[in-house]
């Protein structure tokens, strides 16, 4: 096998994601990752707002489990049940992406509403398009602040890289979903729109 094809259990776990053929999206056969949920909702506490997108929403909250404050990402609250799948698969596909460059994700279940939601690390830091946006005029940088961008922009390469080894694309790579961290952690965010090769052609 090459190093760049994805190794079969990987490629098993992705396929097993996928592998709903039921016409009603609604039915437990057709929401294979929501039927497997629980509410353990009462795990998080103290909201905090970070971000709003179309289909979901960001929070800071404290995991009573583990001591720590952790993201939970979830959909809107009136979001249709046709969206839980494709929500779900964005958490299991960014979980199996095992890479310091990529979000980790920390847990899946559903909220006092039956919502799923999952949680991820939390980062303290800026996106990169922020980054970018406080930089000084392209002809002025400094050469510091040149290498700084540059070593951002090569751990990107190496998170991506990773990913289209295991037949992962992105399809959403932008400064936005960039995180990086206060001690240089650059983390590449919002698999959503990810898609797996040889795999989204076969459903």
């Amino acid at each position: 096998m090459k190093e760049s094809e994805p190794n079969e259990d990987f490629f098993n776990q992705l396929y097993g994601m996928y592998d709903a053929k039921a016409d009603d999206v609604t039915s437990p056969e057709g929401m294979p990752l929501f039927a497997n949920l629980k509410n353990d909702r009462a795990r998080y506490s103290q909201e905090g707002l970070i971000a709003k997108g179309g289909m979901k929403e960001v929070l800071k909250v404290f995991d009573e489990k583990t001591g720590r404050q952790v993201a939970m990402a979830r959909l809107h609250l009136n979001s249709p049940e046709e969206l839980y799948e494709p929500f779900l698969r964005e958490a299991q596909l960014t979980a199996l992406l095992d890479h310091p460059n990529i979000i980790s994700i920390y847990d899946i279940g559903l909220d006092e509403s039956s919502r799923p939601y999952f949680t991820m690390e939390l980062k303290n830091g800026k996106s990169f398009d922020q980054i970018l946006s406080g930089s000084q005029p392209k002809n002025q940088l400094s050469h510091a602040i040149l290498h700084s961008h540059l070593e951002v922009f090569i751990k990107i390469c190496d998170a991506i890289s990773y990913a289209h080894s295991k037949g992962v694309l992105h399809l959403d790579l932008k400064p936005e979903n960039i995180q990086v961290g206060k001690f240089g952690e650059v983390i590449v965010c919002d698999w959503g729109l990810g898609k797996v090769m040889g795999i989204d052609e076969m459903i």
